[in-house]
């Protein structure tokens, strides 16, 4: 996130490397930089476009993680483009602090962002349902779904998504 740029801390603890791909029980996983260019013909976007090309036939779901919303932030439409043509499933994002969803051409969008400092109010632009409290998101791979389940700090549970694998 915004919050860990330059810091020797993060670096040391998670290593130099701002972008990667595992896959762990079929399914792919993306971790992004979004204090890096993902524009067109940037290195990121380069290595985003090989990784998304190099998905297992295997993968059920392909999860995306950045810290800046592409549709509340902006600047972001080439990756957005990246992952259409390449069927990522879902996309989950922080920095604005509060919880909304947004699905956009197949594509699940999650702000989970309530995670302790200071709420933002709602709404977020094309986003529903948007909540302005603490929360977190739970996964659930179930045979072939996967299961979101977003719950308040009281334990509510706030939203609920299920998506049927490939």
């Amino acid at each position: 996130g915004n919050h860990e740029i330059s810091s020797s801390y993060f670096e040391a603890r998670f290593g130099t490397d701002k972008w990667y791909s595992m896959n762990v029980d079929n399914i792919h996983y993306v971790i992004l930089d979004s204090n890096t260019s993902l524009a067109s013909g940037s290195t990121q976007y380069n290595w985003l476009h090989s990784d998304l090309d190099g998905v297992p036939a295997a993968t059920r779901f392909t999860l995306v993680f950045f810290h800046h919303p592409p549709y509340s932030v902006g600047g972001l439409a080439d990756a957005i483009a990246l992952f259409e043509t390449h069927g990522v499933d879902i996309v989950f994002n922080g920095h604005t602090h509060l919880y909304a969803k947004k699905v956009s051409s197949g594509i699940y969008y999650f702000i989970t962002g309530g995670g302790g400092a200071p709420l933002y109010s709602c709404p977020v632009s094309d986003y529903t349902p948007c909540d302005s409290e603490y929360e977190y998101v739970r996964l659930l791979l179930n045979n072939n779904q996967l299961e979101l389940r977003t719950y308040n700090s009281s334990g509510t549970l706030i939203d609920t998504v299920d998506l049927p694998g490939v």
